[in-house]
């Protein structure tokens, strides 16, 4: 474990142990850490419900021994020695449907973000169509919408660390895959700040090229430019504003990104280990299955039984909802 991480580690332990003095507590919570920190990662698998391009539509995950929620039960890390890492791929690169894990939502799928009663699509945005990146989420991370930013001075926008993976490959939605960090920018949203870290996958055929914010220029001449341009102008589409680029639209480095994953990381942890009335968390759903001695863990069985007692329609995808291209 690198010094950073285990001090976090011991910081978090040091944290619990200040705040809660009953041997049953510390117990739990020691337990709990060590299942957070240490869990291997087993053979996961998306279980789809309902219609796609409907709000009716949930991808849940699995394992070998049946329902866990990808937020809190994939692993962060992929090899903490290595400083590689678990994403969850929301939404692949080339397709326009903004797909989210819900949050407050038991176990966590992932479903098609709606805004007014209507699923929302990003635009093409000349050149590019749809998201020009898989994007998705780290597990295991939060950003804390009660705490301070020291960077921004804003507070965390209430959801996981985003990613982008800039490989070669177009991913599967919900596919885990293993990267690496190679630096982060900050958008601001909606008075909130919202992290977004650029990595690529420790298999893509640039791999071996792609060690720091850097060399992306080198690979991809224009990429990075490009990126700060899109996130700041797909909302429009939908009537909104532009996005405001925070830190004057910086592009940090990868040992930045690091630091922004490791505070997301504790945040998460601080927030699973405190009791339900310490945390204000009321919109973030924490049952889990891999997680023993945890508050909110369940059994796989009644894990099941949950999933089983929801319906889903079935039937043929209705055609997206078109959106017209901004030409930038």
């Amino acid at each position: 474990m690198g010094p950073i991480y285990l001090a976090l580690f011991l910081a978090s332990i040091v944290c619990i142990l200040n705040a809660h003095e009953t041997p049953d507590h510390y117990r739990r919570s020691k337990r709990a850490i060590k299942n957070i920190t240490h869990r291997p990662m087993t053979k996961i698998e998306p279980v789809e419900k309902g219609v796609f391009n409907t709000k009716h539509y949930r991808m849940f995950f699995k394992n070998e021994h049946g329902l866990i929620s990808p937020y809190h039960d994939i692993p962060l890390f992929a090899n903490l020695a290595n400083k590689t890492f678990n994403m969850i791929v929301e939404v692949p690169r080339w397709t326009n449907e903004k797909m989210e894990i819900s949050l407050d939502e038991v176990f966590n799928p992932i479903r098609h973000r709606i805004k007014n009663h209507t699923l929302e699509y990003i635009p093409d945005v000349h050149p590019h169509d749809g998201y020009f990146f898989n994007y998705g989420c780290f597990p295991g991370t939060w950003e804390d919408p009660e705490e301070i930013e020291g960077h921004t001075g804003l507070k965390g926008d209430g959801h996981l660390l985003d990613v982008m993976e800039i490989g070669e490959r177009e991913a599967g939605r919900g596919e885990i895959m293993q990267v690496k960090a190679l630096g982060v920018f900050a958008v601001e949203d909606d008075g909130r700040i919202d992290w977004k870290i650029i990595a690529v996958c420790v298999n893509d055929s640039n791999a071996d090229k792609l060690n720091d914010i850097r060399d992306v220029e080198k690979v991809y001449p224009g990429f990075l430019e490009g990126v700060k341009i899109w996130f700041k102008e797909f909302k429009t589409a939908n009537g909104k504003p532009n996005s405001k680029l925070a830190i004057e639209g910086r592009i940090f480095d990868k040992e930045f990104a690091h630091n922004v994953i490791e505070r997301a990381w504790k945040q998460w942890m601080d927030m699973m280990l405190k009791e339900s009335s310490e945390v204000a968390t009321p919109n973030v759903a924490l049952m889990n299955t891999c997680i023993p001695g945890h508050r909110a863990h369940v059994t796989y069985e009644m894990a099941d039984k949950q999933l089983n007692r929801r319906t889903f329609p079935t039937g043929t995808p209705p055609p997206p909802r078109k959106i017209d291209p901004l030409d930038m």
